[in-house]
Formats: structure tokens, C-alpha cells, sequence
């Protein structure tokens, strides 16, 4: 197992699709920086900026667009290229598939850590840290870490876009490989996106608990983060029984006699 997963750990981040998919992010969130927020402000500093890319960014919309690029069609594109029969004769089902979803999520979650991280990195070595309250400020989930350590702040925004990014990306593999077409991965966020931000939204469907999916990923719309956590859970819950009875169960189903 260890062998196959550096070999495809390996592969997975040197593909085009991670380096696009890391660009698409550093972009989307850069956008706003670069057309809005051209002149500094004493008054602001590198996590103010940071809240106010967000607060005028489309990531939230962009995000599940982009993970269902990344690694959803993995599973799909190694069956229809005969691949998978090929590795069966090296390793077993339930390596493939474990591996399968290992990389997967440290994948999604790498190339939203880092890609944040840039963006911070650079808005704090070029304007700092105020240690400066910011009462007057919408923050948005952690407000309260955030006027006790800004940095915290920060790292805890990273880390619970990140797992989401990965809990989503798991969802949409297990979508993907159930229909077992590629196409799947790359219209399924658009589609999910409508349903659970504007169809729920419309229907006021989102009051009791936010399946907003645009929520996941721009926290300064005031997600509550144990609604965050619950959604998490549930995408990775429903990608990983998908993944189990549409991929690993079928395969190791005996075929019917004819």
C-alpha cells in the first residue's frame, strides 16, 4: 500500500489539474485585491485585508467548481482506461480504494491551504500585524478568536476551509463514481450550488440547518462552525458509503452465473 500511495500521492500533485486548480484559487481570491484595494490603509493590516478580499470575493461560488476539477474524475478515468485492472493484479480492492480517497483529500486540502496561505503570507509581510481591535469590523465566524489573536484567527479560517475543501471533494468522487462518468464531476458543484444556495434560499429550506454550500468555503458570511461541522461530516459520510457500494462492493461481488 505504502508503494502505491507515494506513487500516486506523487502523481496527483504534480498533475496540471493541482497546479491549475492552486492557481484558479490564488486568482479568484486575488482578484479583489488587485481592483479594489489598491491604496493602504494605516488603518488596516494583513488580516484586514485578508477578511476583505473574502468579504468581495466569489470563492465561496468558484470553490466547488474548482474541487470537482481536481480529483473527482480519478477513479472514473482509471476504470475506462483499463488502469484499474491493471493495478488489481499488483494490489487489492480495498488498497485501491483507500488510497484513492487518502489522496484525494490531501490533495483538495493542500491546494486550499496553501493557496490561502500564499495570499496571507503576502498581505501580512506587506502590511503586517495591528494588534488593534477592529470592533468597528464584520468578521464573521470566530469573531471573538479573532480580537483575541488575529493569527489564530487566520490559521482556524485556513484550517475549516480546507477540511471542507476535502469533505466536499469526497462527496463529489463518491458522485462521480457512482454515475460513473466524468462529465459528473465537472457540472454536479454547478448544480449543487444552485440547489442549496438559491433553490433552499428561495424556500427558506436553510433556516433550521445551512446546506448552503457557498457557506463552506466564504466564512464571512457568518456560518456557525458547528453547522460547518455537521456539513462536513454528512458530504464525507454520503462520498465514502457511495464510494463503498458503487465501487468497492461492486467490485468484490461475485459476477452472476449465467
Amino acid at each position: 500500500m505504502k508503494t502505491y500511495f507515494k506513487l500516486e500521492l506523487k502523481r496527483a500533485l504534480l498533475s496540471w489539474r493541482t497546479i491549475i486548480s492552486m492557481i484558479a484559487v490564488i486568482i479568484v481570491l486575488s482578484i479583489p485585491y488587485l481592483m479594489k484595494i489598491k491604496q493602504p490603509s494605516m488603518y488596516m493590516d494583513g488580516t484586514s485585508y485578508f477578511i476583505e478580499i473574502y468579504q468581495r470575493s466569489y470563492i465561496g461560488i468558484i470553490s466547488p467548481v474548482i474541487i470537482g476539477l481536481i480529483y473527482s474524475t480519478s477513479i472514473v478515468k482509471d476504470i475506462e482506461s483499463g488502469f484499474f485492472s491493471k493495478l488489481l493484479k499488483v494490489i487489492d480492492v480495498k488498497t485501491y480504494y483507500k488510497v484513492k480517497l487518502i489522496v484525494n483529500s490531501i490533495i483538495t486540502f493542500a491546494i486550499f491551504a496553501v493557496s490561502h496561505g500564499i495570499l496571507i503570507l503576502h498581505l501580512i509581510v506587506r502590511f503586517g500585524i495591528k494588534y488593534s481591535d477592529d470592533k468597528g469590523m464584520s468578521i464573521g465566524t470566530f469573531s471573538n478568536i479573532y480580537h483575541n489573536s488575529k493569527i489564530a484567527y487566520v490559521m482556524l479560517v485556513i484550517l475549516f476551509v480546507s477540511i471542507s475543501a476535502a469533505a466536499f471533494s469526497t462527496f463529489v468522487l463518491g458522485i462521480t463514481t457512482a454515475f460513473g462518468k466524468k462529465i459528473i464531476a465537472y457540472l454536479f458543484p454547478a448544480f449543487y450550488i444552485v440547489i442549496t444556495s438559491i433553490i433552499f434560499g428561495s424556500f427558506s429550506l436553510n433556516r433550521v440547518f445551512n446546506f448552503d454550500i457557498t457557506r463552506l468555503f466564504n466564512l464571512n458570511y457568518g456560518a456557525k462552525p458547528l453547522n460547518i461541522i455537521i456539513y462536513d461530516l454528512i458530504l464525507t459520510t454520503i462520498g465514502l458509503f457511495l464510494i463503498y457500494k458503487y465501487g468497492y462492493k461492486k467490485e468484490i461481488s461475485p459476477c452472476p452465473q449465467s
